[in-house]
């Protein structure tokens, strides 16, 4: 059986982790707390999952934190629940964060050769007009019209998959609409955070606001905007499009410093809203108040310093995130300038990991190995070196 001893050893080193990487969430503000976030998530197969779910809800919970970790929190959190199997928990977490669920979609468009993105189709050129429902399009292997999806982002994402066909090389557009019905005048700042499956456009009443052109996997909250909410219906409008497999679309509304607004009411049907949408076309599409935020823009100015601890950072954050677009490789090369700058034990390992081929990683194994000669390194860095050995020889 266990012995006691080391069983409480290991629960006291357990907790003492999840402690260590709470603080780091509190600690690492802006962009830095998103991957902080992550490692802790990860932990959930060490040990005992409820752990780390009462952590993130600790988090989600702290008036004290900026209210974009807070809501990056609370989704994880909801994550765990459906993990546990409290969907119908998962799902109410999800709704209070603002993650529409409310959309019309009309798709696929072709995306061959990854053309479709810069390429305005016909819903595109007919953005500030309300979605004609008997309008056909031709798509990428038939006729396409728009049609109401049924709620379709329970936690947190849409996969156009579900609704269209073709998946693959395809693109398709989403469209709704959004309104304070308490705004009697005027407009006031609310922010868009969307994350997708593939490269994507977010339109705000015509305009563009949101725009990410890498082929990344999906994560939700990678890129935000502020726009102006105008008295009435306000028009979101997407364009996602996916290469090897379907377009997925993660998007949330918020408050206009990123925490969730209860206000916010969302409905795709364009019946309401035909002269809200003649008012907008007459007046000009609307434009995005100040430019991008959210981890993906903060870490590209963070990187421009050079600083070491930036690069692996970030290069860390693309890999938990799997924000990194497979043709570009960024992570790698972040790590790699990371290691070579400043090299750590840590950093150096991670330019192993994410080294081309076997002999590449045996390089950096060996620069790692003699680091650990010099004396450098803590225990268990030094351990990380040997596993990583252990690896590469297994790996034959």
């Amino acid at each position: 059986g266990a012995v006691p001893g080391r069983a409480a050893a290991d629960v006291s080193a357990r907790m003492g982790k999840l402690s260590e990487l709470r603080d780091e969430v509190a600690r690492d503000r802006g962009p830095l707390a998103y991957g902080a976030l992550r490692r802790l998530w990860k932990e959930w197969d060490q040990g005992d999952p409820g752990e780390v779910e009462e952590v993130l809800s600790e988090v989600a919970a702290d008036a004290g934190l900026p209210a974009p970790t807070r809501a990056d929190a609370g989704l994880l959190e909801a994550y765990a629940r459906r993990r546990r199997g409290d969907l119908e928990g998962a799902r109410s977490r999800v709704a209070r964060l603002g993650f529409v669920d409310r959309w019309m979609t009309v798709g696929p468009f072709d995306n061959e050769g990854k053309t479709g993105l810069d390429k305005a189709y016909g819903p595109e050129d007919e953005r500030l007009q309300p979605p004609n429902l008997s309008r056909t399009y031709t798509g990428k292997e038939r006729s396409v019209r728009w049609r109401v999806v049924p709620k379709s982002s329970p936690f947190g994402w849409v996969d156009l998959g579900v609704f269209e066909r073709p998946t693959e090389k395809v693109c398709g557009y989403l469209s709704t609409y959004v309104r304070d019905r308490r705004l009697e005048k005027g407009s006031r700042p609310i922010s868009i955070w969307a994350g997708s499956a593939g490269a994507m456009r977010v339109f705000w009443n015509g305009a563009e606001v949101l725009r990410d052109a890498k082929y990344r996997d999906l994560d939700a909250d990678r890129f935000g905007v502020r726009v102006p909410l105008e008295r009435g219906y306000n028009r979101l409008f997407v364009k996602v499009c996916g290469e090897d497999n379907a377009p997925l679309l993660s998007l949330r509304l918020a408050g206009s410093d990123g925490a969730p607004d209860g206000s916010l009411e969302v409905d795709p049907d364009p019946d309401l809203v035909n002269a809200v949408v003649a008012a907008q076309k007459e007046k000009g599409p609307a434009t995005g108040t100040g430019g991008a935020f959210g981890p993906v823009p903060a870490f590209e100015q963070l990187i421009k310093s050079g600083d070491a601890a930036m690069l692996e950072a970030y290069a860390r954050y693309l890999v938990v995130t799997q924000t990194d677009d497979p043709s570009e490789h960024k992570a790698r090369e972040l790590a790699r300038r990371a290691a070579e700058k400043a090299p750590t034990i840590p950093r150096i390992l991670l330019a192993g990991s994410l080294a081309e081929g076997r002999n590449q990683r045996a390089v950096w194994i060996d620069k790692a190995e003699e680091l650990v000669l010099a004396g450098a390194g803590s225990r268990d860095e030094r351990l990380d070196v040997l596993l990583a050995r252990a690896g590469h020889v297994r790996g034959g």
